[in-house]
């Protein structure tokens, strides 16, 4: 498939585009990963037939022959120019995949402030057609409205929350993490996307898979709980407390594992690797009983830990021994008890300073 030369109107209808938008899947991101990477000069008019799709709400009408004509004219003198793209906008997998390109695409550019106008509202007023010429027979409707709404829920360091969805599922949240859904779900399915770790109780719903996407991986059930660890720079992990799940992974050669109780699957998300085994469920699931439990694990992922437990930041004054592995248990404890278990085995002081902790190791 070749982007090259599209403007923002031909990614708008472009059926794949719009499928990956409104319903992405694992498959369709990868595949529009693909493409952004050989084409990184189509990043603002991606990202504005993006906004085009996703932001703007939609009533069912019908434009006369020359109210069509002046509207695509508008849009045309709108996309030939580069047009200021906007801010805070809530995405899903292509918004993920998009803020990879953010600070490869083109900021350069200059116009003036007639043209900014001109072009976010040509947009705007474009909204009546492309909705009959694209959306109608694709986009589930309401009663009241077309447009999908999605939800992000966001926890800072320091904090964990608890959720309760609209189908009756719990969440919780770990610090440092974000969930991202359709506020209502899907007629067909429940999809979610996780970056960080949450742990989840889900409602029965036979008709409607409750799946769980984290990059590359897709984790599917019907009514369980599980525990899903997906933080950068580390190994995914899934962890399967009741029930049974389907996880799917979506590389080059697919794999799917099939989960009873108390098995786990953990993933190189890097090398496309993957293992499968028992676990231990103090360690996996003891964050949501304000429970630490280290066991033989490497210096930065505690750092992560702490880090996101405590809102605190580390500095290291010095490099620590190659290969450290850290062990330790801590139920509701402070950050200095837990330095000072932490310490007597991995040889190191500290200084905590405010929202610093400084470590020197000896």
């Amino acid at each position: 498939m070749d982007i090259s030369e599209y403007t923002a109107e031909d990614f708008v209808l472009d059926p794949e585009f719009k499928k990956w938008v409104l319903s992405p899947n694992p498959e369709s991101n990868i595949m529009w990963d693909k493409l952004l990477e050989k084409n990184p000069a189509q990043f603002n008019e991606v990202k504005m037939a993006r906004k085009i799709l996703m932001n703007l709400a939609v009533k069912n009408h019908q434009l006369s022959q020359s109210e069509s004509r002046m509207l695509w004219k508008s849009i045309d003198q709108a996309t030939s120019t580069s047009v200021e793209t906007f801010e805070n906008e809530v995405p899903l997998n292509s918004g993920v995949t998009l803020s990879k390109y953010e600070k490869i695409a083109d900021k350069g550019f200059e116009f003036s402030q007639f043209s900014r106008v001109a072009a976010i509202l040509a947009v705007v007023f474009g909204l009546g057609i492309i909705a009959n010429l694209i959306f109608h027979s694709s986009i589930p409707t309401t009663p009241d409205s077309q447009l999908v709404v999605f939800e992000e829920h966001t926890t800072p360091p320091g904090v964990k929350s608890t959720l309760t969805l609209h189908d009756g599922s719990k969440v919780i949240l770990n610090s440092g993490s974000s969930l991202r859904y359709a506020r209502n779900f899907e007629a067909d399915r429940r999809a979610l996307i996780l970056e960080g770790e949450a742990y989840f109780e889900v409602a029965k719903d036979p008709e409607r898979p409750f799946m769980v996407t984290t990059g590359e991986v897709v984790t599917t059930a019907l009514g369980t709980s599980f525990n899903i660890s997906s933080y950068t720079d580390e190994e995914l992990s899934i962890s399967l407390l009741s029930g049974k799940i389907a996880v799917d992974l979506v590389f080059d050669n697919p794999t799917k594992f099939l989960l009873e109780k108390g098995e786990g699957v953990r993933v190189n998300l890097k090398e496309g690797k993957s293992t499968k085994g028992i676990f231990d469920p103090d360690q996996v699931i003891g964050w949501t009983q304000r429970k630490i439990v280290f066991d033989k694990v490497k210096l930065n992922e505690c750092i992560r830990v702490l880090e996101n437990w405590y809102g605190v930041t580390f500095n290291f004054k010095n490099k620590p021994d190659p290969g450290l592995l850290l062990s330790g248990k801590f139920h509701d404890e402070t950050l200095t008890n837990v330095l000072e278990g932490l310490s007597y085995s991995a040889r190191f002081e500290y200084k905590i300073k405010e929202n610093t902790v400084d470590i020197y190791f000896k």
